[in-house]
C-alpha cells in the first residue's frame, strides 16, 4: 500500500497515529522512501530514517523488527 508519510509522535497518536501504524502491521515488508536531496535545507534524511525506526519501535517491537528496505530518492 502507498501510505502517506509517518510523522514523529505517531505512536502517541499524532497525525494519523495509531490507525496509520495498525495499517502497517498488516504488511510483510516495509519500504521507506527517503528524499536524499530535499528542497528544504533544514531537512535531514538521516534524521528522517532514525525517526521512522523510532516510531515503529515505540508502537511495536514486532513491526520494528520486520524486514525494511530503504529506497533513496533524489
Amino acid at each position: 500500500a502507498d501510505i502517506p508519510g509517518l510523522i514523529e509522535g505517531a505512536a502517541e497518536g499524532a497525525g494519523l497515529g495509531i490507525r496509520f501504524l495498525k495499517h502497517l502491521a498488516r504488511t510483510r515488508i516495509l519500504l521507506h522512501l527517503v528524499d536524499v536531496a530535499p528542497l528544504d535545507p533544514e531537512s535531514d534524511p538521516v534524521r528522517s530514517v532514525t525517526a521512522l525506526a523510532a516510531e515503529l519501535g515505540k508502537f511495536s517491537e514486532e513491526l520494528a523488527g520486520r524486514e525494511r528496505w530503504l529506497v533513496l530518492n533524489k
